[in-house]
């Protein structure tokens, strides 16, 4: 037998859907060599979205605050706050190429920012459907942004093209009964 650390199977999967690349498993952290770097403080009601940029420089909290904030995954410091929402942040996703970030809302809308200096870059307006992820494509497809709703609704934006409509993809209910008995619920993202 081989004395080899097997690779997981989940890691197996996921390897295989990026094109067959062997993934090695994550090192085990044991919780007494955590050591607290930094607390911070900004958000003045709780955050339950938190996400690095694809650098690991940048770290974006969303919270029921209504606000969406940029720090500075090393020091702590606070950079930025991006404002516009009117309901609490229910996602955030960063694009492939990690120019874009965009945050979802409970006021039905999606807000694309730009990474580099937060400033707002495009509103995206749903109907009456809640909005509870949001995520942006692989790198050969970093342009699309998937956005998933209440009922088995998803719609995919092409964010280069302002004045394009979204692409609507509905899940019957049948279907999405039938996913959740097998174990495929939502989620993924950074509220998840």
């Amino acid at each position: 037998a081989s004395l080899a650390p097997r690779t997981h199977v989940c890691l197996q999967l996921h390897a295989r859907e990026l094109g067959g690349r062997r993934l090695r498993p994550p090192p085990v952290v044991h919780l007494r060599q955590l050591e607290v770097g930094k607390v911070t403080q900004g958000h003045t009601q709780e955050a339950f979205c938190v996400l690095f940029d694809r650098s690991g420089r940048l770290l974006f909290t969303g919270s029921d605050d209504r606000l969406v904030k940029t720090w500075c995954a090393r020091s702590g410091r606070l950079l930025r706050t991006l404002r516009g929402h009117e309901g609490e942040i229910t996602d955030l996703a960063v694009g492939a190429d990690n120019a874009l970030l965009a945050s979802s809302s409970t006021d039905n809308s999606v807000r694309l920012w730009r990474v580099a200096d937060g400033a707002p870059v495009r509103l995206l307006t749903q109907r009456a459907a809640p909005i509870h992820s949001v995520s942006f494509g692989p790198v050969h497809a970093a342009h699309w942004l998937a956005v998933g709703c209440s009922g088995g609704l998803t719609l995919l934006f092409d964010t280069r093209d302002a004045d394009a409509p979204a692409i609507l993809y509905e899940l019957p209910a049948r279907a999405s009964v039938e996913a959740q008995a097998l174990g495929g619920g939502a989620g993924g993202g950074a509220g998840s």
